[in-house]
């Protein structure tokens, strides 16, 4: 199961699962906020892999992004967990 296939799996837009990742990605390395997201983004190469563009005008959509996250944040963890069971069979947790 792919990262796209959870985030899909939880109800989040096939349209938005894009933005989402990029959001995501930023969270992991580079923690900032959604004007220094998008800015951030056009000195990655996510733009490029995951084909879409953030510009000044797309903050609304970021909003509206993590709007989408934060309601399927349970079951998005409840399936990372479990692909971490089955890839790593891990006695203890990984924690992000």
């Amino acid at each position: 199961m792919s990262f796209s296939s959870i985030l899909k799996d939880a109800g989040v837009p096939e349209h938005v699962i894009s933005t989402a990742k990029i959001m995501i990605a930023n969270r992991l390395i580079e923690p900032l906020s959604e004007w220094g997201l998008i800015d951030w983004s056009e000195h990655s190469a996510l733009t490029e892999l995951l084909n879409v563009r953030l510009t000044k005008t797309t903050k609304d959509r970021l909003y509206k992004t993590s709007d989408y996250l934060l309601g399927a944040r349970k079951q998005i963890e409840s399936s990372l967990r479990q692909k971490e069971q089955e890839l790593f069979k891990l006695r203890r947790s990984i924690a992000l």
